[in-house]
């Protein structure tokens, strides 16, 4: 009985990194960003349609969010625009992946 203990104790002790130590900062998320057959690979962008961003519910606010894509979209002189929020999209400490248009602020739709 004793040695399930030990066993349930290492466990514990090797999950916690994973789930409740690891990085929960939100991140803009580019699926190919490591796709070395892209042509325009280890370039900087010269324009976005759109911007991903992984994050954890518990630790970044909407406000946050809108924030980061918004200084992402002002980079290429566009204004961001709510496009979608998925779940299970991303890695386990940042699962959640909210999605924005970045959009040309002369163009009315």
């Amino acid at each position: 009985m004793k040695i399930n203990y030990v066993f349930f104790f290492i466990f514990l002790g090797l999950l916690s990194p994973i789930t409740g130590c690891g990085n929960r900062d939100a991140y803009i998320y580019d699926p190919e960003e490591f796709n070395r057959e892209r042509a325009d690979f280890g370039r900087e962008l010269s324009d976005r349609t759109g911007v991903s961003i992984c994050y954890h519910k518990g630790s970044t606010t909407p406000q946050m969010l809108i924030k980061m894509a918004e200084d992402e979209c002002r980079r290429f002189g566009k204004k961001q625009k709510f496009k979608k929020n998925q779940v299970l999209m991303c890695s386990i400490s940042t699962p959640a992946l909210i999605s924005f248009d970045c959009v040309d602020p002369l163009i009315k739709k």
